[in-house]
């Protein structure tokens, strides 16, 4: 017996509250209730920490850290409001626990989902409908660069 598994992508800006709340309302209108959620959007500004500009910083947090983490918030008070129960799982980096030259603001970032920002608050404050909260750290992988 197969299972049917129904999918649904949407490109957002996950920068704000307002980008936040829309893609989780689109998802929602195309397949019902959130029940698992991926936190797998990232980006990264290459550079020498002593010269990295304070824009690139707040780009890198915004993206890496903030949008998991008011994602990860919306969708848990969307399975309390449905009493679903449901699985967050938030994509870390094997940078978050090793030096790599160029990338300081973004293994903080990485940093940030394995301890304070997700995994430890959201197990300090349990949501009693939310099932699983885990980090997943993936190792350092090459990718092409899109424009």
């Amino acid at each position: 017996m197969q299972s049917v598994i129904q999918v649904h992508a949407v490109a957002a800006d996950l920068t704000d509250s307002a980008g936040i709340a829309a893609v989780c309302k689109e998802v929602e209108e195309a397949l019902g209730p959130i029940d698992v959620l991926v936190n797998n959007a990232g980006m990264s500004r290459e550079g020498p920490a002593l010269s990295l500009r304070e824009e690139a910083y707040d780009d890198v947090m915004a993206i890496n850290t903030r949008a998991p983490y008011f994602l990860a918030q919306h969708v848990a008070r969307q399975m309390v409001r449905h009493k679903r129960e449901g699985s967050i799982i938030n994509v870390s980096s094997a940078v978050a626990t090793r030096v790599v030259n160029g990338i300081s603001a973004y293994a903080m970032s990485k940093a940030a989902i394995d301890q304070a920002c997700l995994s430890r608050l959201s197990a300090a404050t349990p949501c009693p409908r939310v099932s699983l909260i885990a980090t997943c750290r993936c190792a350092l992988i090459a990718t092409c660069r899109c424009v």
